[in-house]
């Protein structure tokens, strides 16, 4: 039985008619998405395009999409996607029922780690962690040989972890300082947009760059920080074997280069979580989940537990974790209140519900420990072994 795989995009749509060996192409076919035209045109395009490529096979087909994008397990309802007018929407039942055969749809990104993994630069490794830089950013992760999506299907979706919060650009996902807004196609056209009021593509912006353009020299400057930024942060968490990338973006030469260069950087990385009676909680994502935070710390101990660490070349080469002793007092409703309309938003999402050099220091009645640690950043202790690393 020979077989068709879809690849939507966020510009094209583009097919393939194989024999029962995937790696057999008969036929390759690329039309636009036309996603500015809404759900409906580009559930036509695709369909279209099925429809074409099933009318050149001799035989029946199988079906298999690849989309920026995940099918919630429960719904069957397309989430995260970057194609934005898929989000919401039966994608998978809307195409069989116009199709009149069943079509397996799967995140793109898991598509390609997976194809990497078993049959390209990632064979042979037992962890693959891959990106796909496009017009979107997308990722994926292969455990010896299989996708390991986590447990709503978005493990290694690394363009929606932040690299420049809490002041970064706000994403559609409602998420800000995601690396999707730096690293994608239209997020380097929206840097060169703002830097001088005008649109150039990416491969322009490129080749101005190598050329000596100021401006794109400025660009490009930015733009292979925060790949070395989140190249890191992939190899400190995960630690992986191999990172294969893709996407028309992956297809600039100074990633390899200059970008690995400053990967290879020391990299430290601090941060705090508070521990209740043994339920971590971290920084509110809104207001609302600051009040129930305030709420349940009211007039109770808990500890504040701070690490930092430090990597070279993907790996950690030093750690260190402290925690303090803090009890709040009793506060009414209104109090609470009171006390988080005085926070700004960015304080609020950077340093959890209070910060101890500011207003959040009326909140308790006893703080045990070191300033540091309460702090949230253990400078002598990164002094001390930075002292150590340089001799």
């Amino acid at each position: 039985m020979n077989r068709i795989g879809i690849d939507l995009g966020g510009t094209k749509i583009e097919g393939i008619l194989t024999t029962d060996d995937p790696m057999n192409v008969l036929v390759r076919k690329r039309v636009s998405t036309e996603q500015e035209k809404g759900y409906a045109q580009v559930l036509a395009n695709i369909a279209g395009l099925i429809e074409e490529l099933r009318n050149t096979s001799d035989e029946p087909v199988k079906l298999g999409m690849g989309i920026p994008g995940v099918v919630n397990q429960s719904t069957k309802r397309v989430q995260q996607a970057n194609a934005q007018c898929l989000i919401g929407e039966a994608l998978e039942e809307d195409l069989a029922n116009r199709l009149g055969q069943g079509i397996n749809i799967e995140n793109d990104a898991n598509c390609f780690v997976l194809s990497e993994a078993l049959h390209g630069a990632g064979k042979g490794y037992q962890c693959v962690a891959g990106i796909i830089m496009g017009t979107g950013m997308g990722g994926g992760i292969v455990i010896n040989g299989q996708p390991w999506k986590g447990r709503t299907g978005l493990a290694g979706e690394w363009g929606h972890a932040s690299i420049e919060e809490p002041d970064g650009v706000l994403c559609w996902c409602g998420r800000k300082g995601c690396a999707e807004n730096y690293l994608s196609g239209t997020g380097i056209q929206r840097i060169y947009r703002e830097a001088t009021g005008q649109d150039r593509s990416v491969a322009s912006i490129h080749e101005g760059f190598l050329g000596g353009d100021s401006t794109c020299k400025l660009v490009m400057d930015q733009v292979l920080n925060y790949f070395a930024r989140s190249m890191a942060n992939i190899m400190v968490h995960l630690e992986p074997d191999i990172i294969v990338i893709g996407g028309g973006v992956s297809n600039l030469p100074i990633l390899y280069s200059e970008g690995l260069r400053r990967t290879n950087e020391i990299v430290l990385g601090a941060d705090s979580v508070i521990d209740l009676n043994g339920e971590l909680i971290s920084k509110p994502e809104n207001r609302e989940e600051a009040m129930t935070i305030l709420k349940k710390l009211n007039g109770k101990s808990h500890y504040l537990i701070s690490s930092a660490c430090i990597s070279k070349n993907g790996s950690m080469i030093w750690n260190y974790t402290d925690k303090a002793t803090l009890k709040m007092k009793n506060f009414t409703e209104d109090e609470l209140r009171k006390y988080l309309s005085k926070i700004s938003d960015q304080a609020l999402y950077a340093y959890n519900v209070y910060q101890i050099e500011g207003e959040g220091k009326n909140l308790f009645e006893s703080i045990i420990g070191d300033e540091d640690t309460i702090m949230g950043l253990p400078i002598k202790k990164i002094r001390e072994y930075l002292e150590i690393y340089d001799n």
